[in-house]
């Protein structure tokens, strides 16, 4: 999350309140994704935002899915129950 933030200068909670949803914020929150699977995984990141993004627009239907799983997996902050 915190590499998340420092790259798009917002909390993942405004993008899951849709406040900071944007092409760019969604190829970075991949990317970010991305990155510390690579990471987890021991393995070498060799891809850059860029190639996320050309990968997203490849599959744009993928874009709609990620935010939607993003959304879903994001607590109920501040929400009345």
């Amino acid at each position: 999350m915190a590499e998340y933030e420092k790259l798009t200068g917002q909390s993942l909670f405004q993008f899951a309140n849709m406040e900071g949803l944007s092409v760019g914020n969604t190829i970075k929150l991949v990317y970010v994704g991305l990155l510390y699977g690579a990471k987890k995984d021991e393995q070498k990141a060799d891809f850059t935002i860029e190639d996320v993004g050309d990968w997203l627009t490849e599959t744009p239907q993928v874009v709609s899915e990620i935010i939607d799983v993003f959304v879903k997996s994001m607590p109920d902050v501040g929400k009345k129950k």
